[in-house]
């Protein structure tokens, strides 16, 4: 199961770094989208979502799209 998500998603079931979270707060910042964020950190957009609203307390209602 994690072998075949890591195949589209390089660094799914991974652990997140303070870099990797510093740069998704950069893209989230410059209204990227979610498929642009989730291709350039290797992560399914559902982690994306996540990420940005437990870890950083963004709003469901502002979420990229």
């Amino acid at each position: 199961m994690i072998e075949k998500a890591r195949e589209k998603y390089p660094n799914a079931w991974k652990s997140w770094s303070e870099l990797q979270d510093s740069e998704l707060l950069e893209l989230y910042n410059s209204k990227k989208s979610l498929e642009e964020i989730s291709n350039k950190l290797g992560r399914h957009p559902n982690s994306i979502r996540a990420r940005l609203e437990n870890k950083h307390g963004v709003a469901e209602g502002n979420l990229p799209n």
